[in-house]
């Protein structure tokens, strides 16, 4: 029983590699590196934080095959971009588009840049004395004179 679950295992994988390798082989030299381009650029939608290049799940071998039939019918990478965009929404893009709906993900990272910046500058202003006037220098010379021990007592 084991043998057959390993033969299985093996068949699949082999097969499955066959047909990947198949899919992306067929390609022209330009189309072959506008599809690497292309899987590279976009996200799988399963693993969150791997591109279709990288994934390995059924969704995103779907996803690569979608690409491929696309790039053969003389669809361009932003015809095949938006297609997965209505499909799968901006998440399938590594870098989602500028749009009401993504103007926060663009804004965010600068704004904090900038407060960040202000509160170290604020801080450091803070943290940094400030150089006393006349008059407060006289008080304190004033205040340690009187502190200091005497040195005419008799003990």
């Amino acid at each position: 029983m084991r043998w057959l679950l390993i033969f299985f295992t093996a068949t699949t994988l082999v097969f499955s590699t066959v047909s990947v390798a198949l899919t992306e082989s067929d390609l022209p030299a330009e189309l072959q590196q506008r599809y690497t381009h292309l899987i590279a650029e976009l996200r799988c939608v399963v693993c969150q934080n791997q591109s279709l290049a990288e994934s390995s799940v059924p969704l995103a071998k779907d996803l690569r095959a979608t690409v491929h039939d696309q790039l053969l019918a003389g669809k361009s990478n932003r015809q095949i971009k938006d297609y997965l965009v209505d499909r799968y929404g901006e998440f399938v893009l590594y870098r989602p588009r500028l749009s009401l709906r993504t103007v926060f993900l663009w804004a965010v990272p600068p704004i904090l840049l900038i407060a960040g910046l202000f509160a170290i500058l604020g801080a450091r202003r803070r943290a940094k004395p400030s150089a006393l006037n006349a008059t407060e220098q006289q008080r304190l010379a004033a205040l340690l004179d009187s502190n200091q021990p005497s040195s005419n007592r008799t003990d």
